[in-house]
């Protein structure tokens, strides 16, 4: 049985409005991070529209083949040199975190792009909670109400992630191409509010949602 892929996703503000020194911050950190064979890639996105909640300012997405390697990850060497090294550096001042969390990925769908021509797409991030958790009648109904997204705007892939010990959290990321999060938004959330053709409908908790546009991002 093949493993899902597992993000951890920390989620940071800029406390002193150094934003320069914190980008600089992160591209230390993470290129020392990638010493751990474990981790595969990284991605550093800030919120650039706030669309409800209080988002963070930056959300870092670091990616793993699976919980255990996640887990040799968090208690390898290299780490625990990375952040031994970091913790100290100019920059680290002017970040708090707010929050860190492992989510399991549990949906991932993708659309052929609607120009050859792509503009740089950008992302509409959620952390969303539902009550009855997310099951697979749940999934149904996710995917369906993104594929009628589909249908009245450019969305080009979208992902779900569920965090393994509460089930009922997941993140969602959503990339579209030449869009305002500020018009997608509310279709994203008209669409969810109404009955779909599969699975069953969930009564959803929005925690923070924003665009996000990318800044950084890190390859092994």
């Amino acid at each position: 049985m093949l493993s899902s892929p597992v993000i951890n996703l920390v989620s940071t503000r800029c406390t002193d409005g150094q934003h320069l020194a914190l980008q600089r911050w992160y591209a230390d950190h993470v290129h020392l991070l990638l010493a751990a064979p474990e981790l595969q890639r990284a991605q550093l996105y800030r919120c650039t529209l706030p669309l409800a909640g209080e988002p963070p300012d930056y959300f870092c997405v670091y990616e793993f083949q699976s919980l255990d390697a996640f887990a040799a990850f968090e208690h390898g060497q290299p780490k625990a040199r990375a952040t031994a090294l970091t913790n100290a550096a100019q920059g680290r001042s002017s970040i708090e975190i707010v929050q860190r969390r492992q989510y399991v990925r549990w949906l991932h769908r993708s659309w052929p792009a609607p120009r050859a021509q792509l503009a740089a797409p950008w992302r509409l991030a959620a952390c969303i909670s539902g009550a009855q958790g997310w099951a697979l009648d749940a999934q149904r109904w996710l995917a369906d109400q993104l594929q009628a997204l589909r249908g009245c705007a450019p969305l080009l892939r979208a992902q779900a992630f569920v965090q393994q010990d509460q089930p009922a959290h997941a993140f969602l990321a959503l990339d579209l191409e030449g869009a305002d999060a500020q018009s997608v938004w509310p279709l994203l959330q008209d669409i969810m509010a109404h009955p779909s053709l599969y699975g069953q409908a969930q009564e959803l908790t929005i925690s923070w949602a924003a665009s996000a546009s990318p800044v950084q991002a890190w390859l092994r």
